[in-house]
């Protein structure tokens, strides 16, 4: 039998192939760079704004670089169930800092 290792999750772009946000990786294998993805009640209230365009864009829903956090993350959530469309178009470009 091998043995295992432990593995944690860390915080990754939200990609069509990544939606989740992270990616699993050796607890052996972790930087001091490294964000911990930690599960809150609501996945929305952790990821970045960028990263709740591109969830979105994915979705095919439109949003202007100007929607609020809030409203992005109630967006979220109703859509969470959408798929994701192969010919989503790009998310919006969105202010330096945010």
């Amino acid at each position: 039998m091998s043995e295992t290792c432990p593995t944690v999750r860390i915080v990754a772009p939200v990609t069509a192939d990544n939606p989740a946000g992270f990616v699993v990786i050796n607890e052996t294998d972790l930087a001091e760079t490294d964000a911990l993805f930690e599960v809150s009640a609501d996945p929305f209230d952790a990821m970045a704004r960028a990263d709740m365009f591109t969830f979105l864009s994915m979705r095919g829903v439109n949003t202007g670089p100007n929607t609020g956090t809030n409203r992005l993350k109630t967006l979220c959530r109703d859509n969470a169930q959408t798929p994701i469309q192969a010919d989503a178009p790009a998310p919006p470009e969105t202010q330096s800092g945010e």
